[in-house]
């Protein structure tokens, strides 16, 4: 396994808390597990049952908004009183399993109405999307260590099952703590699109070293070159993302893209069209599946490399700057689709999509996402900036204009003579823009705004 996969597949993941709140930090961790067919058969059972049971909870939340009483989830009484005549195959499934699924359902129903433009819950689908359930640990021996790299994990039963274990890989050094698998933790496994198995759990993040004092950068994001940094020694580093995948596997998943969109689907009913659905009970055929599964396993891959590539670059940034100046991009409107409508269709689509494609393969949301998760931890800060005229703007004169930018690469000042690389010049404009911006406190930090006084 190389170093991107391990770093995948035990991927720590730090979460900030809020600004203005005093909440701890947590730390997920995400281990593979290796199933014998026993197993996976009961993480097929315990997944069909927490879809169910979320299912149930949505359709009982229904019926109490049709009848005009206050729509409230499902309890746990309740749905053992429907199990034995609606489903009994539910008493196989460990309790703990569907007390938290109800938890589920009864969380969905609170975002939607805390959240503003979120809608009611809806029903989770048979197929397609990620498959999975949770359950609370009871003892401390959830999970043991019994080599250097392998662990057993302690699986939900119902009672009168005798224990189960399942193989977990664990990488050096990536092992969770004991709080993570304590009494009262909450563990989940799930599915992803390949059809391989991982459990999450999830312990107080421990404390991080905080960052200099005074030190702080600007970053200019591209696609030749992913990521400009300038500091406040004037020093200029270049970060270029890897090649996520081989240019045989990126024609090898264009092909099986091709494939798919030419795939044929069957009817496993007899009526054309059935009368289950309106638009017919189709379903995908095996040749269909098969291409699906070999496009998602090179799309994860990719995925992997990218996910990789940015947690190593920025815990490399945010243990050495505490302010971090980024462009404030708007990735989602610079990404959209130039494809247009039948009366008013767009022109340059395919050199567009392409656009998107390699903006969106250089991963800028994770990375400045992460950037900040990281420099919070360790008492730093990501200040965003405007992006507007940041590559044409003279860092020596503060010239702007357009001809400032002979070439991609190239930055020359029309007025100065000025010549720097296009994106070093970038950098600098960001930093220095975020210093005019926010000045450094004398604690090495950003400045409190005088208004909020944050």
């Amino acid at each position: 396994m190389s170093a991107s996969q391990r770093s995948a597949a035990d991927a720590s993941v730090q979460s900030a808390p809020p600004q203005g709140t005093d909440a701890p930090r947590v730390r997920g961790y995400r281990l593979r597990l290796y199933p014998s067919p026993e197993i996976e058969r009961l993480f097929r059972q315990y997944a069909g049952a927490e879809r169910w049971i979320y299912n149930r909870s949505v359709q009982h939340q229904q019926q109490c908004a049709k009848d005009g009483a206050a729509v409230r989830a499902l309890s746990y009484t309740e749905l053992q009183q429907l199990a034995p005549a609606e489903a009994p195959w539910l008493a196989e499934v460990p309790a703990r399993v569907q007390s938290q699924a109800l938890r589920l359902a009864q969380q969905a129903l609170r975002d939607s109405r805390a959240v503003r433009g979120r809608g009611a819950p809806r029903y989770r689908a048979r197929r397609g999307g990620t498959i999975g359930f949770s359950w609370q640990a009871t003892t401390g021996d959830t999970l043991q260590k019994i080599s250097k790299r392998k662990c057993d994990l302690r699986l939900p039963t119902a009672r009168g099952q005798a224990p189960i274990r399942c193989r977990v890989r664990v990488d050096a050094g990536r092992t969770p703590p004991p709080e993570a698998y304590r009494r009262g933790a909450l563990l989940r496994v799930t599915r992803d699109a390949v059809g391989d198995w991982w459990v999450t759990m999830s312990a107080a993040a421990p404390a991080q070293e905080a960052a200099p004092a005074g030190t702080s950068c600007g970053l200019d994001v591209g696609i030749a070159r992913s990521l400009t940094l300038a500091d406040h020694t004037n020093k200029v580093v270049y970060f270029d993302a890897p090649q996520l995948l081989s240019p045989a596997d990126w024609e090898r998943l264009r092909r099986l893209e091709r494939a798919m969109a030419r795939a044929r689907r069957t009817n496993p009913c007899d009526g054309d069209p059935c009368s289950h659905e309106p638009g017919g009970c189709w379903r995908r055929s095996n040749r269909y599946e098969h291409k699906r599964r070999h496009a998602a396993k090179l799309r994860r891959r990719a995925r992997r490399r990218r996910g990789d590539w940015a947690e190593r670059v920025t815990a490399h940034i945010a243990d050495r700057y505490r302010i971090v100046a980024v462009e404030d991009l708007r990735i989602q409107a610079m990404t959209n689709s130039a494809r247009g409508t039948i009366d008013a269709p767009g022109r340059n689509v395919g050199a567009k999509s392409g656009l998107n494609r390699a903006i969106l393969n250089q991963a800028w949301g994770t990375t400045t996402r992460r950037l900040a998760d990281k420099t919070a931890a360790r008492a730093g800060e990501v200040v965003r900036v405007r992006a507007a005229y940041t590559s044409q703007r003279c860092h020596n004169c503060g010239h702007t204009v357009a001809a400032n930018r002979p070439t991609r690469a190239v930055f020359r000042c029309q007025r100065c003579g000025h010549r720097d690389g296009a994106d070093a010049n970038a950098a600098r404009n960001i930093h220095q823009q975020a210093l005019d911006e926010n000045p450094p406190s004398a604690s090495g930090g950003r400045s409190p705004d005088p208004q909020t006084g944050q």
